[in-house]
């Protein structure tokens, strides 16, 4: 069975209209979609005709019975010349569309009164035939697609991979406007791949001749090169679906397209519209279908944004306490500083972590945060925080980076507090090394204008941040990246996460160590599948659980730490276990046995690799101190340390550290602190962001233990010993 949006094909006047389709008098009717806008006051002449005469005599008759009792009328459109006339004169934008493309379309209403459904164009007018569009498919068969008898490229079929229904929480508002513009981005398979992640894994692995041995940036734009083949086919799909080389840049494995909803429309054969999500309120403009040809779609190993519905999150809470003081009451603490247990400072983590070297500054390399979805650090908050609560620190600070129309100062009343965090925390470990905060637009505005969305804003982040990355000269790329944003992982379309899972593979051959927060939803939040099933399911997120990036998970207390509930860990669905922690994870498996069989993936990448305190970080934000928890403030923590050590290896004239989990899963492991006490929880029955009803699953928890387990990975830094290993040891000097 096909499902189609109505037939695509072009106007009356255009080049191909009859010769491709056709005429306009067969008995099933084909929708011409016209790239020209006709005004529609004149075929809505025509349409409102028809139906006057066919309802003449039956509104004459009843029209006093449906005044006092109003009725449902179900309008069965057939087609006729009318509809033909309609068809050809009117844009796919057109609110009568619906009317010529459907069959029994129903509507509510009388005739004396008024009706959303008539009228001359408006956004009420076209936000109601809209609605209808969206709901009333055409179902054809197979066979009934045969006797049609039209050339394959009047259809709009399925793609390959199968049509996705509308996600989870989101709901189709209207079409999107066909004159505004879209960037489509499309990445093709390298014509290696295997030499690619081979490469990348050899780099990155002690004992192999190639660690260490980083790549410039003209060596990845090399590895990931694809086909001549390749380029010629989709090249020339682009241009004979009318959009000149001239709106469309090459650069390695890598095309952006810029062009209008209405030729991407035509180009991939698809329907995009405005989509909103019930919990966020959040609107995108996707298709849940579209269609690229054979010979193109073989050498495409991603296109967006078509089906991407993430709802990207901070992985951080503002003042949530996890404090048990029964568990105090029976573990007195032995060392440190007891006020640690209950607020978390710069000083804190100094002397829980073992942190006592001052990097070079002007030899040590740079670093970097990233700031998402318009939550930039504020300058005058981190100053105030270093002078308050990092002194040590006084006089260094750090430079911003819009991109992608991100804006680098926010407004007192926007949320800053994401950035304040990672941008106060990582500056008390790392300065007086060069940090830069990378500050990304990259998500459609909140309430959009309801006729003309921003479209340039539903560029997803990811591509953007990466890409801006892999293109900076060697001299200017930092060696080490946190970033605590994420989604859960069923949200993104596979090919998406695969190539931002492939950069981020890329960024770690250049000499980058990618540190990520795990997630703040423990088990899952939703905790079901968005397949149509429905099925109760733990969910993984993204991009943790990518293997080329190292995740951090939470833990709360010192001496001895405990995983805090809301860590985030599990199996990834899309991402096979790589063959460095296969070990570690099957050992965690091992003593799991059958508990939650079914609720994950028992062959997926394990995630988190390690932990750092995640509970009650004093920050200033909006000039006041105030206390947040969460991933995002472990992930900076955890950056940090790596930061001074690939510093004082640069200092040193060695590389830095790099893509680090194969180091830590096969030696490092031996220099973290492993925490064995607490574990996660999740799946309690409301989405903690949406808010929307989850399924329950009673008791549901992942359990720290020894070695690896999915909250705390293998365990939390120990400055002193890591940099034993790689400035001292058989790593370093």
């Amino acid at each position: 069975m096909s499902i189609l949006k109505g037939f695509r094909g072009t106007a009356k006047g255009s080049p191909s209209s009859d010769s491709e389709f056709g005429s306009h008098d067969e008995e099933k009717q084909l929708l011409f979609s016209d790239e020209k806008r006709v005004r529609f006051k004149e075929a809505y002449k025509f349409w409102s005709l028809r139906n006057i005469i066919q309802y003449g005599l039956l509104f004459l008759a009843g029209a006093f019975s449906f005044t006092a009792l109003g009725f449902l009328l179900a309008v069965n459109v057939k087609p006729a010349a009318t509809d033909s006339i309609c068809a050809e004169r009117l844009s796919s934008y057109s609110p009568a569309l619906p009317a010529v493309r459907y069959s029994n379309v129903q509507f509510n209403g009388s005739f004396t009164g008024s009706n959303k459904f008539r009228g001359y164009p408006n956004p009420d007018l076209d936000d109601a035939w809209s609605r209808i569009s969206a709901l009333y498919p055409i179902r054809i068969s197979d066979q009934e697609l045969n006797s049609i008898g039209k050339p394959v490229t009047a259809v709009q079929y399925l793609r390959e991979e199968g049509a996705i229904g509308t996600p989870t929480g989101w709901r189709i508002v209207k079409r999107a406007h066909p004159s505004e513009p879209i960037t489509i981005r499309i990445y093709l398979h390298p014509s290696n791949i295997t030499s690619l992640q081979d490469t990348v894994y050899a780099i990155a692995t002690p004992g192999n001749e190639q660690y260490g041995k980083h790549l410039s940036r003209e060596d990845t734009h090399l590895l990931s090169q694809p086909s001549v083949q390749a380029i010629e086919n989709v090249t020339s799909w682009i241009t004979g679906g009318g959009i000149s080389l001239d709106k469309v840049k090459i650069n390695s494995n890598r095309i952006k397209i810029s062009t209008t909803i209405g030729k991407a429309n035509g180009l991939l054969r698809s329907d995009y519209s405005v989509f909103e999500h019930q919990g966020f309120k959040r609107r995108l403009v996707r298709s849940l279908t579209y269609n690229v040809p054979a010979d193109v779609r073989e050498h495409i190993a991603m296109l967006q944004p078509v089906d991407l519905f993430s709802p990207l999150q901070a992985h951080v809470s503002r003042g949530r306490k996890w404090s048990d003081n029964r568990f105090w009451e029976e573990n007195q603490v032995a060392l440190g500083d007891i006020s640690c247990n209950h607020n978390i400072t710069p000083s804190c983590l100094k002397d829980l972590y073992n942190i006592d070297y001052t990097a070079d500054g002007a030899r040590g390399g740079k670093v970097a945060f990233t700031s998402f979805l318009g939550e930039a650090a504020r300058h005058e908050d981190v100053k105030t925080f270093q002078e308050q609560l990092a002194p040590w620190t006084a006089g260094h600070s750090y430079q911003s980076i819009a991109i992608n129309g991100a804006e680098n100062e926010v407004f007192e009343s926007e949320a800053a507090a994401e950035g304040n965090l990672d941008g106060q925390y990582f500056i008390a470990i790392v300065a007086p090394l060069p940090m830069t905060e990378y500050n990304f637009g990259g998500r459609g505005p909140l309430i959009p204008d309801l006729d003309q969305p921003s479209l340039p804003g539903s560029n997803e982040p990811y591509l953007e941040f990466l890409e801006y990355l892999l293109d900076l000269p060697d001299k200017d790329l930092p060696h080490t990246i946190t970033s605590s944003y994420g989604e859960n992982e069923q949200e993104i379309p596979p090919d998406y996460a695969q190539a931002i899972c492939n950069l981020f593979a890329l960024l770690g051959a250049r000499g980058v160590s990618m540190i990520v927060s795990s997630g703040d939803s423990g088990v899952g939040q939703a905790c079901q599948s968005n397949d149509g099933h429905n099925t109760t399911r733990f969910n993984p997120i993204f991009p943790a659980s990518c293997p080329f990036v190292t995740s951090v998970g939470a833990t709360k207390h010192v001496y001895p730490e405990v995983a805090v509930e809301f860590s985030s860990g599990g199996f990834s669905d899309l991402f096979p276990r790589p063959s460095y922690q296969d070990a570690a994870v099957q050992q965690y498996l091992h003593g799991l046995g059958d508990t939650w069989a079914g609720l994950y993936n028992v062959a997926g990448r394990g995630f988190p690799d390690v932990a750092a305190q995640g509970t009650s970080f004093t920050v200033v934000d909006k000039g006041r101190e105030s206390h947040i928890s969460g991933t995002s403030a472990a992930a900076p923590v955890f950056a940090g340390i790596v930061a001074l050590i690939s510093a004082e290896r640069v200092t040193a004239g060695l590389p830095p550290l790099g893509f680090l989990n194969p180091w830590l899963y096969s030696e490092g492991f031996r220099v973290l602190n492993d925490v064995t006490r607490g574990g996660s929880d999740g799946c309690n029955g409301v989405d903690q962001y949406s808010k929307l009803e989850t399924p329950v699953v009673p008791f549901a928890s992942w359990n720290a233990t020894v070695g690896w387990d999915p909250v705390t990975g293998l365990g939390t830094p120990d400055y002193g010993r890591m940099r034993g290993l790689f400035i001292n040891g058989a790593l370093g000097l």
